[in-house]
């Protein structure tokens, strides 16, 4: 286990380096060690993920939470051609319907897991909407919530529910 939390924390560490630094420090081994370690000290403060019925992930640091859809949801759909997203500071609550994802198959509501204040949106899916079939559960995020109710939170599934709920529907 400690072997693929390694590896995790490698992989991921490679993937901030190259987004959010210059990619000519990554090869500098001093400083790719430096970057690393401070990445891995950082590791207590992982995010927490809930999904939900609608198919929407929600990522929980603090009272902020990071919104997408799942990578069960993209497949489902298929090629996503248009990504409506949320205005900033927008109040929303919780099941309010404040997007769309559309494709060449479908079109589908996003909907709001938590009630808050959007305080940012992806921006990037306007131009590039296919970042979502990318990478749905990171670069594909949708928007992002200030909660002003993380109680909300209890009523969300983790990992292992999600994956229950949609092998049930797939039967």
């Amino acid at each position: 286990m400690a072997a693929r939390n390694s590896l995790t924390s490698a992989l991921t560490f490679t993937r901030i380096a190259r987004k959010y630094v210059n990619p000519a420090w990554t090869t500098n081994k001093y400083i790719s060690f430096y970057l690393q370690r401070r990445m891995l000290s950082c590791s207590s403060a992982l995010l927490e993920r809930y999904y939900t019925k609608d198919h929407e992930w929600v990522d929980v640091t603090e009272n902020i939470a990071r919104v997408g859809i799942t990578d069960y949801a993209q497949a489902a759909l298929g090629e996503i051609v248009y990504v409506e997203l949320p205005e900033e500071e927008a109040e929303v609550d919780i099941d309010d319907t404040v997007g769309a994802v559309e494709s060449v198959k479908a079109a589908s509501d996003v909907m709001t897991p938590v009630s808050g204040i959007v305080q940012s949106i992806n921006e990037e899916l306007t131009a590039s909407p296919g970042l979502v079939n990318k990478n749905a559960e990171d670069e594909g995020w949708m928007f992002c919530i200030e909660m002003t109710a993380k109680e909300e939170l209890d009523n969300l599934l983790d990992a292992d529910a999600y994956k229950a709920f949609c092998e049930e529907n797939e039967s």
